[in-house]
């Protein structure tokens, strides 16, 4: 079972923890390889990272991303080299290996990864669980009709595929196309180049912090998914959850600040006290962002009238916005 992060520095120690709790979930998986992507990690995070890793006596190794040649279009001072990574993990892994869980940081396995590691591919490049956005959302980077978007927090990865697969001439026509409506790094890149290469999973390998947060009918309201799972099948992944991932969502503040309120922030808890962070304190979570701001002041709004404006932002008029602005572009 091969296991891929990526991380600079800074969430090195959330990456330990989501390790911790991959490991001491799997101790009767006969072969784990962890595999970190990793933009100059200090010298205690590496130690403290190889030691977690030793006390379950599984294989950690640390790849530097800085050897990694990213096409030109990549080069952005908006994020670090790691977070492109998991797009060229077919070069950066040894060629033996065919399939890789690709877990991001803020990520807690709270079960076996066996029945996943077992599900077919059938072909497909991806694996992964349909995120929560809406038409207008997957227009404004090319995806049409009935066509999936996907989180790209959990993936299970085809490199078998992916290396006879253009990746850098798509990537480059992607970027120069959609540049402006890349929201989430390489996110909007993977379901760009991707589209008819995804197989979809259960939403519980993935339970994202709107799940639990808000209901079914709310989510509607909020998000305006599209060609989404229905309601029977989140309220399932809800109650038999495999995966957490501590997605930003709203003013929901995730479980590494001391003022999270969020209904599942005691699993963070619990494996947080079995890693080496477990007696890192935890800070206090500030909004300081102006999008936040806009959160706060439509907060007022009665609890109806909030979910319908903020849906509205986020579902229309932010993608019609940069629709727009990028038709303009192309006319000049």
């Amino acid at each position: 079972m091969n296991i891929i992060y990526a991380s600079d520095d800074n969430y090195a120690w959330l990456m330990g923890i989501s390790m911790v709790s991959l490991l001491e979930n799997n101790r009767d998986i006969d072969d784990i390889h962890v595999w970190l992507f990793g933009d100059e990690i200090s010298a205690e995070n590496e130690q403290k990272l190889m030691n977690a890793a030793k006390q379950y006596d599984r294989k950690l190794d640390i790849i530097d991303v800085n050897q990694l040649s990213l096409p030109e279009s990549l080069y952005t001072g908006r994020y670090p080299k790691s977070a492109f990574s998991r797009l060229f993990a077919y070069k950066l892994l040894p060629e033996t290996v065919d399939c890789v869980l690709y877990l991001d940081c803020d990520i807690i396995v709270d079960s076996n990864l066996e029945d996943l590691f077992m599900m077919p591919m059938d072909g497909k490049i991806i694996l992964a669980v349909k995120d929560c956005v809406s038409k207008a959302y997957k227009q404004k980077i090319g995806i049409k009709g009935n066509d999936v978007y996907i989180n790209t927090g959990v993936m299970l990865m085809n490199l078998k595929r992916m290396r006879n697969f253009p990746m850098e001439e798509r990537i480059s026509e992607f970027v120069s196309k959609y540049a402006l409506a890349m929201n989430y790094a390489d996110q909007e890149i993977i379901n760009g180049i991707f589209q008819g290469e995804f197989g979809i999973l259960p939403p519980e390998w993935n339970v994202m912090t709107q799940f639990n947060q808000y209901s079914y009918n709310q989510l509607g309201w909020i998000r305006h998914p599209h060609h989404y799972y229905s309601e029977e099948e989140i309220e399932y992944a809800k109650r038999h959850a495999r995966i957490f991932h501590y997605t930003t969502c709203m003013l929901n503040i995730r479980p590494w600040y001391s003022n999270s309120k969020l209904i599942n922030a005691h699993v963070f808890n619990r494996y947080k006290r079995l890693s080496p962070w477990k007696d890192s304190k935890k800070i206090k979570m500030n909004f300081t962002d102006s999008k936040y701001k806009t959160m706060r002041l439509l907060s007022y709004l009665p609890g109806g009238m909030m979910n319908f404006c903020l849906g509205m932002l986020h579902a229309y008029l932010r993608p019609y916005y940069v629709m727009i602005i990028m038709k303009l572009q192309k006319k000049k």
